[in-house]
């Protein structure tokens, strides 16, 4: 966590400066850079995604309720047999 807080802020801050001050080795900061991302971190990063698909997908869905509802309070072309595209 301390070097993603590093990360973030290291185009306002000198890099050294930062890991004194959050007791992290400087060099522990660059090899981290480098290093390819743990399985926990490509896990996390997996989930994200799905997770913001997820929320996408329920948002899209709440909005063609609320447009098919509105549609049908506006125009009487829409009878009962109508049902919802989706």
């Amino acid at each position: 966590m301390r070097y993603g807080l590093i990360e973030s802020m290291r185009r306002g801050y000198p890099v050294a400066l930062m890991c004194r001050v959050l007791n992290v080795c400087e060099s522990g900061f660059h090899a981290r850079r480098v290093r390819p991302p743990c399985e926990r971190e490509r896990e996390n990063k997996r989930l994200e995604v799905e997770i913001l698909a997820t929320i996408a997908s329920t948002i899209y869905a709440a909005i063609l309720c609320k447009i098919w509802s509105r549609l049908k309070q506006m125009d009487s072309i829409f009878d009962s047999t109508h049902q919802p595209p989706f």
